[in-house]
């Protein structure tokens, strides 16, 4: 009975999530691995981003576009004891967003305003977990409530101003290679 009602729950989930439109919730390469239990982590890292061209909602294409992000990003994770042998934790990611230069799309220059993203505030179970393998599979719910520097009579807004909420299914497996030298993952 107890496994009937935990797959028949597994296949709802899974029917929901893939009626919900893709947002990515922002996990990186590499988070593949289980981290050890009962432990704190904070992260500082950069992401860089440019555009020189843009697609209309229609498809056109328009050249003389220079948009340009420098994003630092805050993360805390934090794991808890394993439940049945499963790791758990919870995390937050703060991203902060900065508009380089002048912004233009087409020529034509836009308001933009920079400042605090959507905070992204996850939980994660890693329900397959085989170090010895390098295989993992990390189940992760993100959640944003709409809280970053929005501001509606700006066109480049570093928020949406919306609710993101959406559920993830992460894998990776060394495919080959040494652990700790040249290979190949599947992620």
């Amino acid at each position: 009975m107890g496994v009937a009602a935990g797959a028949a729950f597994g296949v709802a989930l899974a029917v929901s999530s893939m009626m919900q439109p893709a947002r990515a919730g922002g996990p990186l390469p590499y988070d593949g691995p289980a981290p050890p239990p009962n432990v704190s982590v904070a992260f500082l890292y950069n992401q860089f981003a440019s555009a020189s061209t843009f697609y209309t909602a229609n498809g056109t294409k328009l050249g003389n576009t220079h948009i340009q992000t420098d994003v630092p990003v805050l993360r805390f994770v934090h794991t808890f004891s394993p439940i049945d042998g499963m790791p758990w934790g919870v995390q937050v990611i703060a991203p902060y967003v900065s508009f380089l230069g002048n912004q233009e799309v087409g020529g034509l220059s836009l308001s933009h305003q920079g400042g605090f993203a959507e905070p992204q505030l996850s939980a994660f179970l890693y329900p397959v977990n085989h170090p010895s393998q390098d295989e993992t599979v990390v189940l992760a719910y993100f959640l944003s409530p709409p809280s970053g520097s929005y501001n509606p009579s700006i066109a480049l807004n570093a928020s949406t101003n919306n609710w993101v909420n959406n559920f993830e299914i992460g894998y990776m497996h060394k495919v080959f290679g040494q652990a700790k030298g040249k290979r190949l993952d599947l992620d």
